[in-house]
C-alpha cells in the first residue's frame, strides 16, 4: 500500500512543482464587484484552485459521511449499554446466595 502511495505522490508532487516553477508569470486579476484588480502569478492562481478543490472534496465526503457515522455511533452507544447491563446482570446474578 505504501509503495502505491509513493506511486501517486510522486509523480503528483514533481508535475505540481515543474508547473509551480514553469508558470511564473503574473496575471491581472479582476473582482467583479469591485473596480480593482491584483496582479498575481498565474502558477499561485491555479495551484490556489487545486487546493480549493480539494476542500470542497474533502467537505463533500465529511458531509456524505455523517450518515454513516451517525449509525456508527449509534451502534456503539448500543453495544456499551448492552455490556454496562450484562454486567449489572452479573453482579447481581453473583450476589445470591446458592441454595443447597
Amino acid at each position: 500500500m505504501r509503495i502505491l502511495i509513493w506511486f501517486i505522490t510522486l509523480p503528483l508532487t514533481l508535475f505540481i512543482l515543474s508547473f509551480a516553477v514553469s508558470n511564473t508569470e503574473t496575471v491581472e486579476v479582476f473582482f467583479t464587484p469591485f473596480t480593482s484588480s491584483v496582479d498575481i502569478y498565474l502558477s499561485f492562481i491555479c495551484l490556489g484552485m487545486l487546493i480549493l478543490g480539494f476542500l470542497c472534496g474533502a467537505l463533500y465526503v465529511w458531509i456524505h459521511d455523517l450518515k454513516q457515522r451517525g449509525k456508527s455511533w449509534n451502534k456503539l452507544r448500543q453495544v456499551k449499554k448492552e455490556l454496562e447491563e450484562e454486567k449489572k446482570k452479573e453482579h447481581t446474578d453473583t450476589s445470591l446466595p446458592i441454595a443447597s
